[in-house]
């Protein structure tokens, strides 16, 4: 064979042979968020991720980009070495980075041995680590086979489903909750870009002709914010075409802080995550990297009310019963269930509180139509469930 002949041979079997990607690790970075790590494979159809205990393939239209395992390790280690050794702040937001990059026993390791070593009331750190500790359980359970209970004659049990919000309902709600300064990724559809400027075209700043080309070259987050503040609320077929794939602040907040302090407290067994709530309130039990369970949890603390109450009370953060019922009974002004026997803040002063009274205070008012025009059905809530009365003078209740 001679050596044209072999090097053509070799670009046939190349071009007809899945590549793998840069080595042996590599991170997925999907453009919903998720981050997967694994061997990569490009495909005729997109990317086969071999992980522990399988292989997941992903379309090429549903990924972001890949990085390289190896670079993120040295990216890391560069940053570390930035840090000043007495700055527990430096490491924190070093250990941010590496959990927001699928490094979770390396961010585990530096708020262990780094940040709350430096300073052990560190409370945003401390949030963190249990995050991450959820999340690696999360995965190690993953990797564990485990036995199915059997139900009468043999057949298993099948657990009662239930429903999550859809796609298109997280996608409204990451709108409504988007801030101009977001960093995001944000998606086009049905040409909603160009159906908006032709709308335009004439009117505003669109009479000047040089200003279409202008708009065009602007960062999507931008024109966005342009759109959403000449186009009516109501005006539904621009804005639903308008998808944010990634969470604003305000929802990373949610996921990553806020989240895991109501899923430590309230959605114990014990109380609003058991198997069919309490008081009309379910929340649903996940992991925290799934957007629709997030984004259904989200809801439904957003929607949920008790004699009047809202959980959570956009207009006065204080008289949210987030807040209220995990106060000492002395001091809350709203008494709380006895199911939730523990404080979960020592007072207003908590940083746990001052961090989700803050949050609630970034979140914007959605209750004016058409809001976040979710349709979806509280779980645990039936024509039957009636609400129970406090235990004390209603009187005493700031409404």
């Amino acid at each position: 064979m001679t050596g044209k002949r072999l090097i053509i041979s070799i670009m046939i079997i190349i071009t007809l042979t899945p590549l793998p990607l840069l080595g042996a690790k590599n991170i997925v970075i999907l453009k919903n968020g998720r981050k997967i790590i694994g061997e990569v494979t490009k495909t005729k159809e997109g990317y086969e991720i071999k992980i522990e205990g399988g292989t997941i393939v992903v379309a090429a239209d549903d990924v972001l980009k890949i990085t390289s395992f190896t670079d993120l390790q040295d990216e890391l280690s560069k940053k570390l070495n930035a840090v000043k050794s007495n700055d527990a702040r430096g490491y924190y937001l070093v250990a941010c980075w590496a959990y927001d990059n699928g490094l979770l026993t390396e961010a585990e390791k530096i708020l262990t041995e780094k940040a709350l070593k430096l300073k052990p009331d560190y409370e945003d750190a401390k949030l963190l680590l249990k995050l991450i500790k959820i999340r690696l359980a999360e995965k190690k359970e993953k990797g564990q086979t485990t036995t199915t209970p059997s139900g009468p004659a043999g057949k298993p049990l099948k657990k009662p489903k239930i429903p999550l919000l859809t796609k298109e309902d997280i996608y409204r709600i990451r709108l409504v909750e988007l801030k101009p300064d977001d960093k995001v990724v944000i998606r086009y559809r049905n040409k909603v870009l160009e159906r908006f400027i032709k709308s335009m075209r004439g009117k505003d700043e669109f009479a000047d002709p040089g200003f279409e080309k202008t708009f065009r070259t602007w960062p999507r987050i931008k024109q966005v914010w342009y759109i959403l503040r000449n186009t009516s609320r109501f005006n539904t077929a621009i804005r639903d075409d308008i998808l944010i794939e990634t969470d604003p602040s305000v929802m990373r907040v949610f996921r990553t802080r806020i989240w895991p302090i109501i899923a430590s407290t309230y959605g114990s067994p014990s109380c609003y995550g058991g198997v069919k709530g309490r008081d009309g309130l379910k929340l649903i039990n996940g992991p925290s990297t799934n957007d629709q369970i997030i984004y259904t949890n989200f809801y439904i603390l957003h929607k949920y009310e008790r004699n009047g109450l809202k959980f959570i009370n956009r207009d006065d953060p204080d008289m949210s019963l987030l807040l209220q019922y995990g106060l000492p009974p002395k001091i809350a002004k709203v008494p709380r269930p006895p199911y939730i026997k523990k404080n979960i803040f020592t007072g207003p002063d908590d940083p746990k509180y001052k961090l989700i009274k803050n949050w609630i205070l970034s979140l914007h008012h959605p209750f004016l139509p058409p809001g976040y025009r979710v349709n979806y059905k509280l779980p645990g809530q039936s024509p039957t469930t009636k609400p129970i009365l406090p235990t004390t003078n209603p009187a005493t209740i700031t409404p």
